[in-house]
């Protein structure tokens, strides 16, 4: 299977706007990565965030919204979404799920 340039990256922008309006909603930085069928979230803050708002508003999103809607039509679902947390400037994350 092969992949146009311009169908990875309208997928890659639509997941990047999926997670700055969830980043946007518990108030913490995100970095994110995409590996196959997997979607990597590390939530950052000044101090950790709290591992279980972040889990409730992921889950809120996901039950308003499919994310595997925003993907082209040749992309491989997502069906695995992890998430970490840590301190800003710490090396390990503190929790993950």
């Amino acid at each position: 299977m092969t992949y146009s340039n311009a169908a990875v990256a309208d997928s890659t922008d639509a997941i990047k706007r999926w997670i700055a309006s969830l980043a946007k909603s518990v108030g913490v930085s995100v970095k994110w990565r995409r590996r196959g069928n997997s979607l990597y979230l590390l939530w950052e803050a000044p101090s950790c965030p709290e591992q279980a708002a972040i889990v409730a508003q992921v889950k809120a999103l996901l039950a308003q919204e499919n994310i595997n809607d925003r993907l082209s039509f040749d992309e491989p679902f997502i069906h695995q979404l992890w998430c970490y947390g840590r301190s800003q400037g710490a090396y390990e994350p503190a929790w993950s799920t």
